[in-house]
Order: C-alpha cells, then structure tokens, then sequence
C-alpha cells in the first residue's frame, strides 16, 4: 500500500533552480484530509506534471497519485496522506499496479497531458501487459521512495497589512549558488540545499507600484533572512520562516538612493531636523498625480534646512499635522525630504489623495500677482528699477526634473501640474507656483510627457 497524494504535497524537481515546489492542482471534489486528492496530469509549483499513478484508482477519470509519483521533469512527490493509502487491486493481495503514463505517450510536445490517449490506454484491458512491454510498469518495490532532501521554507509576509505576498519573485543564496523563484499562493518559498549544515539566505524582491525594485535586490542592497537547512520528512509539517516585507519604505529607499546616485544631493528629515507629526497622518500610496508649488512670496534663496524647518512650523502653527509638501527643491539643486511619501500630503486643499506635493524653495510670482499690498509694493519697486522677480535657478530646475522622473519609475504618474492647476484652487485664491512657476511647470509637461491635471 501506497500513500496518496494532495495538493500542497511536496514535489522534488531536478531541473536547475526549480527545487522543491508544492503541487497546486488536484480534484477539487474528490478530498483526503481536506485536501484535494492529486492525479496524473496535476502540477507542481515548478510546473511539472505528474505522469505516474494508480490506473485501477481513478478520481475524476485520471489514475490517483501518490507518494513517489514521476514527474514530467524527471522529478517525484515527496510526500502523502498520513492515513490513506492506495494500491490494493479488487481487495486480493497482488501488488499496486503503478503505471509511468509519460512511457506510453500520453504527454504532447508542449508537454500537456493528452487526455483523449490517456483515456483510451485506461480503456485498454492489456494495459498492464503494453506497459511492461514498454519498460512503463514500475514495480512497487522499486518505486521511488521519498529520497533524503533539504529545505527551508519561508513565508513573505506584507508588513502593513500582514497577507501572504503570492507569486513574489525572491532571491536565494545556498551557499555560493543563487537561486531564483516565485512564492506560491501562500507566499511560500521552499528552498532546496544540499545538507543540513547548509545556510539559506533570502531576499524577497520588492516592488513599488510601477515596477520591482530590481535596484534592491544588488548582491550589497539585499535584505536578507538567514536560516539553517532541515532534512524533509514525510509527514512532518514545516514552520516556514517568517519574512516580514515593507514595500513602500523600500520605495523610499530606492527614491532616495537614486536622486544620490544622480550625483544631487538629497536631505533626509532627520537630517534637517524635522518635528514629529503632531498627530497620525493618513497614509497614502498609489499617487497618479505631482503638484508642483512654489514657497510664497516672502521667500527667496537662502540656507535651506532652516526654510524647510520654518516651513514646518509654519504649518504647525496653521493646523497641519506636518510639513505638507512631500518635497522640497532649494535653488543649489539640493532636495530635501519633507512629510514621509507613505502619507497623504496636505498641499491641495481637498484633493490630496494620490498627490505627490512638490515646493520648490523660492518666489515664483511677477510683482503684480496676488493683487493685494505685497504686489503693490513689488509692482512701486519694479517701476523704480529694482527688479523683484526671480529666476529659477538651472540647478533647481534640473533637480526637480530629476525627482519628477525618479517619481515616475516608481509609480504610475500621469499627470504634473501647478498648485492653480488642480480642482477649485483658484476659486480659493491660490496663485500658487506663481506665474513663472507656470512657465516652467509648462516645459516639465512637455519634457516628461505628463498631462495637465483634469478638470482644469
């Protein structure tokens, strides 16, 4: 008598890098141990396809299989039911009767299971006779047993919302070999080694909305989980070993890493000394849109961490709970974090969900904008010769650029506009980027392709 096998039963695969993999189909109304019985034409994780089972046991009109089932990849199950068994023939003591379908030309040239052959070999009643006649009748007593095996198991795990990652791509070090692969339905990575005294290295890729960060996953970037091989069992459950991903601090970290890696300085918050938020911030992360701004019109060039901390209380002092931009562009180039890109801004009133706030640190306005005496006095100076508008810095300009397009390759950003541009801003005054602002918002469309925002 034979163990029979499941879904999830665990199969060994001898091609490079695929290991051992859970079978991931089975007949989904025929269950052992509330489990879907496995037959031949099931898959494993890898893809194989099991090619050996019982003929005189059939569920849903294949032969079942079992432990020790072949594969089409030259592999076999390495596991069964605990307490069901299969092989005895109409209830006499004759041994099960195993059969390697792949031998008698069930698989096509895809590889597929060809279901019509399958049937008409089931039907045949010299099946025994043209499967011994075909080296395809495998002695039970011969037939492979579980082989002595290796392997950590580890599960990814989101980090915010603690559900299994399904079908992340991960990286594995055993030793000096690498190995590549795909998590299954339940975040799991089953890990193949050579012994027991073999350390297993993991990193599960991240990923951003737009794309994995492919940057992150650099031999010297890797965030690694390190656990000890353990000999596979049969029967003997695996506690896989939790690996715990945070996508969105991976985004900012691969944000931050190539606005440096351009050569442009980039300022983190503790660095500039940031305030804690006075209260929870909301978080936010699909961001479609940018909305560039400008700092105001009492600002111009000058020692920038301090304007960004006084921007801060600023808004402190408004009733903000932070810093309301999520970046801030002084006139050398240099780009400083300001509230964390994990959370909503507060840089639209009324429309800051899926908007990346961007300032840059100086007065973008003509003198005669706002109407109000700050123009009056700007507009009387202007008159007398003092020119009060400034000019965006080259620096300044590149460096927002640089951010947009950085921004762009981690999320799906389709639309750039100035603070005026979105939504029932300009019924609330805001002149804001200014009107040279608006200039150079104009170009940046046109540089990055990105559509003004809707409804403008």
């Amino acid at each position: 008598m034979i163990r029979i096998s499941r879904l999830t039963d665990l199969h060994a695969c001898p091609l490079p890098l695929h290991g051992i993999t859970p079978l991931v189909s089975g007949a989904a109304d025929v269950q052992v141990n509330g489990l879907p019985v496995a037959r031949v034409g099931d898959r494993s994780g890898c893809g194989a396809v099991l090619v050996s089972g019982f003929p005189h046991i059939l569920v849903n009109g294949r032969p079942m299989a079992h432990l020790g089932s072949l594969s089409s990849h030259g592999g076999a199950v390495l596991a069964g039911s605990g307490d069901t068994f299969g092989g005895s023939q109409n209830g006499t003591q004759r041994p099960p009767l195993v059969v390697d379908f792949a031998r008698l030309g069930v698989m096509d040239e895809q590889g597929r299971l060809d279901d019509q052959r399958l049937q008409a070999l089931l039907a045949d009643p010299q099946l025994e006779q043209h499967a011994r006649q075909a080296g395809a009748l495998i002695d039970p007593d011969k037939a492979p047993t579980t082989p002595q095996s290796y392997a950590c198991s580890f599960q990814a795990i989101d980090s915010e919302t603690r559900r299994p990652l399904a079908h992340r791509p991960f990286i594995a070090m055993v030793g000096n070999e690498e190995i590549t692969g795909l998590t299954d339905a339940a975040g799991l990575a089953h890990v193949q080694a050579p012994s027991p005294d073999s350390s297993i290295s993991l990193h599960v890729m991240f990923r951003a909305p737009a794309r994995l960060l492919d940057e992150l996953a650099r031999p010297d970037r890797r965030f690694k989980i390190t656990a000890q091989a353990q000999e596979v069992r049969e029967g003997q459950a695996r506690v896989p070993v939790t690996v715990t991903v945070n996508d969105r601090a991976a985004a900012r970290e691969a944000l931050i890493g190539m606005i440096r890696e351009s050569g442009r300085d980039f300022i983190e918050r503790s660095a500039w000394q940031a305030l804690a938020p006075k209260a929870p911030l909301e978080p936010d992360w699909d961001y479609s849109m940018i909305a560039l701004h400008h700092a105001g019109r009492s600002y111009s060039c000058s020692a920038s961490s301090e304007q960004v901390l006084n921007t801060q209380k600023t808004h402190h002092a408004k009733g903000f709970d932070d810093i309301s931009y999520h970046y801030a562009v002084d006139c050398f180039g240099t780009i400083y974090e300001g509230r964390d890109l994990r959370f909503k801004g507060a840089s639209v009133l009324g429309h800051n969900t899926g908007i990346i706030g961007i300032v840059l640190l100086n007065n973008l306005t003509f003198p005669e904008e706002g109407g109000d005496w700050v123009a009056f006095a700007r507009s009387k100076l202007n008159a007398l010769g003092i020119d009060t508008t400034q000019q965006i810095p080259s620096q300044q300009v590149d460096a927002t650029i640089n951010l947009i397009e950085a921004l762009k390759s981690l999320f799906v950003i389709t639309h750039f506009g100035g603070h005026r541009e979105y939504p029932d801003q300009g019924t609330a005054g805001k002149i804001c980027p200014g009107n040279v602002g608006m200039e150079l918002v104009r170009a940046i469309r046109s540089i990055t392709q990105l559509q003004q925002p809707a409804g403008t």
